[in-house]
């Protein structure tokens, strides 16, 4: 006898922040917040504040396509030694 339980949406909904995948965007941000503060001038901030809304907007086309896309950067970066270097070409005499 197998016993049924429900699984509530929000437990399966990715964990974002402000649309985006949650440590690419808080890093951003704080390193966008970081140059802005300690620059000390207009154009530091304007820089800054530039930079920021270009990440952000590239950050959220990203989480649109895939939420992950981070991690599994990270993983194919942890397993390049393992990939071959070339495509492996099957001949095959059609004749």
């Amino acid at each position: 006898m197998l016993i049924s339980h429900t699984v509530h949406r929000s437990l399966l909904r990715p964990q974002t922040f402000l649309g985006c995948e949650r440590k690419p965007c808080m890093l951003h941000l704080f390193v966008c917040l970081i140059i802005g503060v300690c620059s000390f001038s207009l154009k530091g901030i304007v820089l800054s504040l530039a930079i920021a809304v270009t990440g952000y907007v590239l950050l959220l086309k990203m989480g649109k396509e895939d939420l992950m896309f981070s991690r599994i950067y990270v993983r194919s970066l942890k397993y390049r030694g393992l990939y071959r270097g070339k495509a492996l070409i099957i001949r095959t005499n059609l004749k």
